[in-house]
């Protein structure tokens, strides 16, 4: 019989244990969706973590911000444009830290960059970035983006990929103001390096779980 009590002890302080983290954000009156345990409101047959936000964010049009459950991680998302610009200019120095898996630059040297960073290192190469997107020199990029732009217009025909051609341009963009290479003139082995680490970057981004399981 003790040890049945010690069994059924254990399974409750589990089961009380998993309630109360998944009930975080009801029990400070935030909405969102209700979740499944360990997987939250991540679907597992998905590999897109972006599809959780973008479902989350069109959930709840008339509340400032919503709550989800990332896996085990809890995630606030924020709607209300007064309040993100008090969390991204006002408040900024409590919200330095970045939500995605611990970077290691020996498995990939990628996580070295801006998008994997995380705390104090992050925040230092934010603030070594910031002085290039003054209005000025982004001003001064207006032209290229614009090339870039009608390029791409130009070889238009027929029915359009608009999400894969919007790809295209911001790759474009990115390598004409950033590194000063034109893809559409460089030779044709650059382009396709360059558009397959924007690709992995984009990985890394947009589900950095499934990205570092990949590069193992």
């Amino acid at each position: 019989m003790l040890w049945l009590f010690v069994i059924g002890l254990i399974l409750g302080a589990v089961v009380g244990r998993i309630w109360r983290h998944y009930t975080h954000w009801g029990r400070r009156g935030v909405p969102g969706p209700i979740p499944l345990p360990f997987f939250g409101n991540a679907k597992p047959w998905s590999f897109s973590i972006t599809d959780l936000y973008v479902a989350a964010y069109k959930s709840y049009p008339d509340r400032p911000y919503c709550g989800i459950y990332e896996y085990t991680n809890h995630r606030l998302i924020m709607r209300d444009p007064v309040l993100i610009q008090k969390i991204l200019v006002r408040d900024f120095h409590h919200f330095t830290d970045r939500s995605t898996i611990e970077p290691d630059i020996t498995v990939d040297p990628l996580d070295n960059g801006l998008f994997m960073m995380k705390g104090l290192k992050w925040r230092t190469l934010r603030a070594r970035l910031t002085p290039a997107f003054t209005s000025g020199k982004l001003k001064a990029m207006f032209p290229q983006m614009v090339d870039c732009a009608e390029e791409a217009a130009s070889g238009l025909q027929g029915q359009v990929d608009v999400r894969s051609m919007a790809r295209c341009i911001s790759s474009d963009v990115i390598a004409s103001c950033v590194f000063g290479l034109d893809l559409q003139g460089s030779n044709p082995a650059v382009a396709a390096k360059f558009k397959e680490m924007t690709s992995k970057v984009r990985l890394e981004y947009m589900c950095p779980l499934f990205s570092k399981q990949n590069s193992k």
